[in-house]
């Protein structure tokens, strides 16, 4: 909500695309993703397949559980 009402926009990833580090980085990337709010398995999942998926991030939010803290350095 917060990127809409701040003249940003917000993409909805598709189950598949999310799930797979390769599509979803060409979708960060194409699309100039700047924010990104995951669930921190996701993070872990993410971070474990493909770390330079992160790199054109300005915000990275993880929540709803705990992250290790090799993964979150």
């Amino acid at each position: 909500m917060g990127p809409l009402l701040n003249g940003g926009s917000s993409y909805l990833i598709e189950k598949e695309t999310l799930l797979n580090p390769d599509a979803l980085a060409e979708e960060m990337f194409k699309n100039k993703i700047t924010t990104m709010v995951v669930t921190a398995a996701l993070f872990t999942h993410l971070a474990e397949s493909r770390k330079d998926i992160f790199s054109t991030l300005k915000y990275l939010l993880v929540g709803g559980d705990v992250l290790s803290p090799a993964h979150a350095k």
